[in-house]
């Protein structure tokens, strides 16, 4: 959920797919989870989306590892993401993802990128 603040992102319901976006949140989980996500968007193939995420918990945080793809062959957007959370204090969680973005475009061509999102949450 965007809550505003520059493309701010709080995962409300502690969700595991919106972990990847508020890697804070992971510092809530304490079980190995996975969930999924696919569809389109006004049933039309062009606009088909795949979300995948897996969470591990461990002694020093939980990590997850999500990917998410946009598109078909002609225009085919991804994100492979790998975020960590963990609680920083008794009511501070805190967690930070790094995220390869590419996007493909048969006859144009590719690119990919590489970016960083932090997060923080007080309870």
């Amino acid at each position: 959920m965007n809550a505003g603040l520059g493309m701010s992102h709080i995962n409300f319901n502690r969700n595991i797919l919106g972990s990847i976006m508020d890697p804070a949140s992971l510092a809530m989980g304490s079980k190995i989870r996975f969930a999924g996500q696919t569809g389109r968007t006004f049933n039309l193939k062009p606009l088909s989306h795949h979300n995948f995420v897996g969470e591990i918990p461990s002694r020093f945080g939980n990590f997850a590892l999500g990917i998410q793809t946009f598109g078909v062959k002609q225009y085919k957007e991804s994100t492979v993401s790998l975020a960590y959370g963990r609680r920083i204090k008794q009511r501070l969680r805190g967690g930070v993802t790094v995220n390869m973005y590419s996007l493909s475009i048969p006859n144009y061509g590719s690119a990919t990128t590489m970016g960083i999102s932090l997060a923080g949450r007080s309870t």
